[in-house]
């Protein structure tokens, strides 16, 4: 199974919810000539095993000639399905579907997985999603994460990094607060985290702590891993096998069985009682016993029985060992005693199946279990954390995340007998081989620690990374995961005698992926510059004698870097565009092909639907008999037409025509039905318009007393007249046959009452005249208003001559009287 956590600006994490609505989605598909996802899928689980691919994630990245390959298989009861090698230059692992003359890689196979996924997440954000973080297990390799990387490029998706799926439970862990329960002195909390999940146990111990975030500068969560292992094939599924073991039993012994082949030979009959037990095991979680019941099970028996959680717990015992051994493991790597633990955490199967949390309970004694975090959803919320912490978009709480890898990685160095060299400095490579070999990261490096190293040697190189996930083991023998080859030193050598030494540069991309990022040439130059020892006596006669200053100087050379991956290889840019122009024509086809099954069922529904509507009498009444005869007659054409065409041959549109052609024919027979059960409502609704009408009309007339009969007499008639035609029409009904066309309809009544309508709105626009002015006041206003300009006239006269008469003339103060003047003006 697998969850999805959609993050979106301005919106809380949203888990989304799968076709069936369900928060939990099958990580499998079903190819049986068209592809079937998520529950769907699972119905070809016992009768098409060989096209139903489930559990392929730990196979991604896989050679084919890889040794844990047939286990896997018998693990996962993978045995149906037809393996193949993919392709022969890249050793990876495909499928063959002989039946349809198919192949597709492990890789594509994950990427229709992925696109089903983003089809529901795009659905949920009402947008397309590109961007992702992927929880995976620690225990991928380079080979796998490289294949995962593919396969979500191939479901047009952009992977942001991936994480640890415990270190993402850690994530919600914090959020929620839960290390704020724990007080400890140091503020440092050891917290073992737990997963069970349907293939893979895990078990990683977690410092929680305090530190300073780099972007903030301020004090913030801090989540690191002291401790982790694994066991890869320890699993849910394996309760699942056992539960079905327990049914098998059960069936074998019915008397009906006596005497006959053991149900797990056949491999049809198991694969539904293996379906059958992974239905029935959380349920015996909650229950004591539970009443399975398959159906024709085998040979026509049907199997009906009781199972008691005691029977499936006893089957459980065999587990604690693997179980104590990976938890031992991971608190010896993280040099921890179970009493320095603070909390532990139980996620997954761990927790759905009692018996097995409370082997880990009796393993951690002293150490109670809690439930802080929600086990079925930590992980993908932590992750979708993850994925808004890496974007420019959100922002959220800072948390110091400090992945590391769970492997370590040596290096391989050889000199490389490039054909470059000149004879000489060929001559001087093949006299002094270089080799060196050693640990480049040791395990738990750190994502954001670059290792650097310095050659003192001046040929090409050979570089060969190496992982080893036992490392800690006698005799583990690492895996090849790349080899780079640099070169260009022998011409940088021959040109520059000054030639120091070769700079390598390694870092962990957010993938967890080791790879070396530059080489570069040092070339080391001695500088002379002139220094006067007395700048500031310069232009005096005393001033000392410059001196000469030495001092190195590096200059820097980048130096080419080829690539090349160890088997199987992943794709590169042309293998990703084959195979995205494969899945999306996939895509394509089966878009077109639901398109065409919609319009194929509504054709079909069309013909019931108008068949039944015509042959009912309450319809029939509506349609001439010769006309009804001719529409069944039409109908049963349609039909014959629509079984005997096949699907595949017939386009899209040509089932859209048919069914727009049955709308016309039977629109206005059904319209005419429709019109005679409106005819009632309709007369209601005019006799309302009158009554409201004439009541606005009368208001109108109360509140605009100036408005005459003149203007409201053509509304009173055309009311009058409107209540005669209703009367005529209610007449007219009662006479005219049902088969008739409608005498009433809606655009009818909004015709009749438009006009009166718009008659209202003229009047209620009149606005009340102005009053008219009596003639002989007007005159007698206008002759004052003469008269009182001619005095003003003679005034200003007056004062202009006043004034040019005294001007100059000083009163007896000896000031001029301007004073006396302005007082005389007003």
């Amino acid at each position: 199974y697998y969850k999805t956590t959609l993050v979106k600006p301005g919106k809380p994490l949203l888990i989304v919810e799968n076709n069936a609505s369900k928060r939990k989605t099958h990580t499998q598909v079903a190819i049986v000539g068209k592809r079937l996802f998520q529950f769907d899928a699972s119905g070809t689980y016992a009768s098409k095993p060989e096209c139903t691919f489930t559990y392929l994630l730990p196979l991604l990245g896989m050679d084919s000639n890889s040794t844990t390959f047939p286990e896997l298989v018998n693990n996962f009861k993978l045995e149906n399905i037809k393996w193949s090698v993919s392709d022969p230059e890249r050793h990876n692992l495909g499928v063959v579907l002989e039946e349809q003359k198919l192949a597709y890689s492990v890789e594509e196979i994950m990427a229709m997985i992925f696109r089903n996924a983003k089809q529901m997440a795009d659905r949920a954000a009402e947008e397309p999603i590109t961007d992702c973080v992927i929880a995976i297990p620690p225990f991928f390799d380079t080979a796998q994460r490289l294949a995962l990387h593919d396969s979500l490029k191939l479901a047009n998706l952009n992977p942001l990094s991936f994480i640890n799926s415990n270190l993402a439970a850690a994530i919600r862990y914090t959020i929620d607060g839960a290390t704020e329960e724990i007080k400890t002195e140091s503020n440092k909390t050891n917290v073992m985290y737990i997963d069970m999940g349907a293939s893979s146990f895990k078990v990683t111990i977690v410092l929680h702590s305090k530190g300073i975030d780099p972007d903030s500068k301020k004090i913030a969560d801090k989540i690191e891993i002291l401790g982790e292992a694994w066991d890869s094939t320890l699993g849910g599924v394996l309760f699942d096998y056992d539960l079905a073991e327990i049914i098998a039993d059960k069936f074998n012994a019915l008397p009906a069985r006596k005497n006959k082949p053991d149900v797990r030979t056949n491999k049809k009959s198991m694969r539904r009682v293996i379906q059958k037990a992974e239905e029935i095991k959380e349920k015996l979680s909650a229950s004591k016993f539970m009443k399975v019941y398959i159906d024709s099970l085998l040979d026509g028996v049907t199997f009906l029985a009781d199972v008691k959680r005691e029977e499936f717990e006893s089957k459980l015992g065999k587990y604690k060992g693997r179980i104590q051994k990976v938890i031992e493991e991971a608190l010896k790597d993280s040099k921890l005693k179970i009493s320095d633990l603070h909390d532990v955490e139980v996620l997954g199967s761990a927790h759905r199946v009692p018996m097995i949390e409370e082997m880990i309970g009796s393993i951690v004694q002293g150490i109670k279990i809690n439930h802080k975090l929600n086990q079925e959803e930590a992980i993908s919320f932590g992750s979708g954390f993850h994925g808004a912490s890496l974007s420019r978009a959100f922002r959220v709480k800072p948390i110091i995340l400090e992945q590391a890898t769970a492997y370590e990685t040596s290096v391989q160095i050889n000199n490389l007998h490039s054909s470059t060299c000149s004879e000489d400095l060929k001559l001087q490579c093949s006299k002094k081989p270089f080799s060196f070999k050693g640990v480049l990261m040791k395990k738990k490096t750190k994502y954001d620690v670059a290792k650097t190293m310095n050659l003192n040697y001046q040929s090409d190189l050979s570089i060969s990374l190496f992982e080893n996930f036992n490392s800690e083991q006698k005799g583990s023998v690492p895996r090849k995961t790349m080899t780079f080859k640099i070169t260009g030193v022998n011409e940088v050598a021959e040109k520059n005698e000054n030639f120091k030494k070769i700079a390598l540069r390694f870092e962990i991309n957010p993938f967890g992926i080791v790879e070396l990022v530059s080489a570069k040439a040092i070339l080391e130059k001695i500088v002379t510059t002139e220094v006067n020892a007395n700048a500031t006596q310069l232009n005096q006669t005393n001033a000392t004698a410059p001196v000469n200053k030495t001092e190195k100087i590096e200059e820097k050379i980048a130096l080419t870097i080829s690539k090349e991956y160890a088997y199987p290889l992943p794709m590169n840019e042309k293998q990703i565009a084959n195979s995205k122009a494969i899945l999306e024509t996939l895509d394509k086809e089966e878009e077109n092909a639901l398109v065409k099954a919609k319009a194929k069922n509504t054709l079909e529904g069309s013909i019931y639907t108008n068949r039944d509507w015509i042959s009912d009498n309450k319809n029939s009444k509506f349609v001439e008999p010769k006309v009804k005869e001719g529409l069944l007659a039409y109908l049963t054409e349609e039909e014959e037409w629509l079984f005997s065409t096949e699907e595949k041959a017939t386009e899209t549109a040509e089932f859209e025509k048919r069914s727009k052609e049955m709308l016309s024919k039977f629109k206005e027979i059904k319209n005419r039905k429709k019109e005679y059960e409106n005819f009632g409502g309709y007369i209601s609704d005019l006799k309302q318009f009158i009554n409201v009408t004439s009541t606005g009309l009368t208001k109108l007339q109360k509140e605009k007393t100036w408005i005459t009969l003149e203007q409201t007499d053509p509304v009173h008639l055309k009311l009058s007249e409107l209540q005669e035609w209703i009367s005529n029409k209610t007449k007219e009904r009662a006479e005219t046959p049902l088969t008739s066309d409608p005498i009433l309809t809606k655009n009818i009544v909004n015709a009749k009452t438009s006009g009166i309508k718009a008659l209202m709105k003229e009047l209620s626009k009149i606005e009340k005249p102005k009053p008219k002015e009596d003639k002989e006041k007007k005159h007698k206003t206008k002759k004052n208003k003469s008269k009182t300009e001619k005095n003003e006239t003679e005034d200003k006269e007056l004062l202009e001559e006043v004034t040019s008469e005294n001007s100059t003339s000083p009163d007896s103060n000896g000031t001029n009287s301007t004073k006396q003047l302005s007082q005389i003006y007003f």
